[in-house]
């Protein structure tokens, strides 16, 4: 495979850019429900980014792409024969190749989604929807000591690595990031917080690696594993590895010109099912470590939605812990984001199950009536044109052109 050293044809502004970010799950589109929504060729790929572009007022596409899963991780083999039309198409087309020229012809800013929270699991233990998940990252199958793991040392947070660790850090960047950067023409990078794994028992059941106990005895003078510690310093200090990890990141995409967003749940902590883990979102923006965020890409959570207990804060328990999103995004992030040129974006994704269950309606015009949102996030998945996060009754906002019928 040809690697590239791509200088972005965009530049990094991303605060004053308006539209909406358009999110593709590649590989949910090759299970879709209709065969034309299927992209599982090139031209099917090729001929939808023409679609959105000519539908949607676009401030550039999200491509999540499955390159990661096909160079990266280890393949149940029960998975070819349970989802052939998934996992065997991985290896037929190369998305990001095709994703990538196909947005460069059309005029189109696309982004690499990459995971921070999604390493996949061992097929010998519990999946968050059936009894075997079909692939797991081969670095972390060989290193399950980099998962996040329990007080006793006992369990295992399986697809959840602590970023205390150094070399997570430099595999999650140096040797992940850095191959899906060099080898296609992305715009930029978006860092996802969600994915796919059993939710923790309890909000503080993991984050006892030993990194974690060594920095808090040599900071506080406390042995977390044996003694009373204040729960928040702890929560705190396992978010600085995220932070460390992330100007990893933007110090990569520095070198190839890239734009860096990352999408994160409500509040200051990342929630079920990852845990109470402190998300220092305002660090990031205040350094510039990232040129956009986007609130409310929220986090798949466990079998059956279960959430486990003892959360600071979630937006699966009917905004338990927080003020409804607009608030949020008009007295916390919306100023800063604007005093630090950093764009914003909002993604509720579980919008319809706050709707449903809980009362609570969010609607797009109520989203984007926030001053400072640069606009909305969708996700275009198994669905197809069903987008997953719009109104029951309303579609994204449309570009111009289509409004005009040109």
């Amino acid at each position: 495979m040809t690697h590239y050293h791509y200088q972005a044809c965009y530049d990094r502004i991303m605060h004053d850019v308006t539209g909406d970010l358009l999110m593709c799950s590649w590989g949910d589109t090759l299970n879709a429900e209709k065969e034309e929504h299927r992209l599982n060729t090139a031209e099917r790929i090729r001929d939808q980014l023409l679609g959105w572009k000519e539908t949607y007022q676009m401030a550039a596409l999200v491509w999540r792409q499955e390159r990661w899963l096909a160079e990266m991780a280890k393949i149940d083999p029960r998975a070819y024969e349970t989802s052939p039309k998934v996992y065997g198409t991985l290896h037929d087309v190369d998305d990001a190749e095709v994703a990538t020229k196909a947005a460069r012809d059309a005029g189109i800013k696309i982004f690499c989604y990459v995971d921070l929270y999604d390493e996949g699991q061992p097929p010998h233990v519990d999946s968050w929807t059936h009894d075997w998940y079909a692939w797991e990252s081969k670095f972390f199958a060989e290193h399950p000591e980099y998962y996040a793991c329990d007080r006793l040392w006992e369990k295992r947070h399986w697809g959840v690595p602590e970023y205390c660790y150094p070399a997570v850090r430099e595999y999650k960047c140096q040797k992940e990031l850095a191959y899906l950067i060099e080898h296609y023409q992305w715009d930029g990078v978006f860092i996802s917080t969600r994915g796919h794994r059993v939710a923790a028992d309890h909000g503080d059941q993991y984050g006892f690696n030993a990194p974690v106990v060594e920095a808090f005895k040599e900071r506080y003078g406390v042995d977390i594993l044996t003694e009373n510690f204040d729960l928040e310093d702890w929560r705190r200090l396992r978010g600085e590895g995220i932070t460390q990890y992330l100007r990893d990141v933007r110090a990569l995409c520095d070198k190839h010109g890239l734009s860096l967003g990352i999408g994160i749940p409500p509040g200051d902590h990342f929630g079920p099912p990852v845990g109470n883990i402190v998300v220092d979102w305002r660090t990031w923006v205040q350094d510039k470590i990232v040129d956009f965020i986007v609130p409310g890409h929220a986090n798949v959570v466990g079998k059956h939605l279960r959430t486990g207990y003892g959360y600071v804060s979630s937006y699966f328990g009917g905004e338990f812990g927080l003020p409804p999103l607009t608030e949020l995004l008009t007295d916390e992030y919306a100023p800063l984001c604007r005093e630090h040129s950093v764009g914003l974006w909002a993604h509720l994704m579980i919008r319809e199950r706050l709707a449903k269950v809980y009362g609570r309606k969010y609607t797009n015009d109520m989203l984007r009536g926030v001053d400072g949102v640069n606009g909305l996030m969708w996700s275009w998945a198994s669905k197809g044109d069903r987008m997953l996060t719009a109104d029951l009754d309303k579609d994204p906002m449309p570009s111009p052109l289509a409004a005009e019928g040109t």
